[in-house]
């Protein structure tokens, strides 16, 4: 979804607010418009940003936090710093538990059944 839309989508739904500003309700009623189904993760990020700024935030904030939400491109050296953090907290160097690859994958936004798919090819 392009940003004039997201922009009116938000204008939209700060029709409903003072100062045109939005709340976590508002953001979520933005989230579902979307499409956009935030994990528990997701949600407790983006409740520390509003509560930080006063309990609302204005259109220029809402696209900065839509931003943290499809921030997905990460390079060879962030997956690898990744697998390296997760390969230590299984206590084997260079194994990481399928556990804990799961637990990844949810916390990430992958669905469950997506999930399922993708470990599934591990075992």
């Amino acid at each position: 979804m392009d940003q004039r839309n997201l922009v009116e989508i938000f204008k939209l739904e700060a029709r409903e607010y003072e100062n045109n500003r939005v709340d976590m309700q508002g953001l979520l009623n933005i989230f579902h418009t979307v499409g956009f189904d935030p994990n528990q993760k997701q949600i407790n990020v983006f409740k520390e940003v509003i509560e930080a700024n006063g309990g609302t935030i204005n259109q220029h904030m809402f696209l900065s936090v839509f931003d943290m939400k499809k921030s997905t491109s990460f390079n060879e050296i962030d997956i690898r710093n990744a697998f390296r953090l997760m390969s230590q907290e299984y206590g084997r160097p260079g194994w990481i538990s399928l556990t804990r690859v799961r637990e990844f994958f949810l916390e990430s936004g992958i669905t469950e059944m997506e999930t399922v798919q993708l470990t599934s090819q591990l075992q």
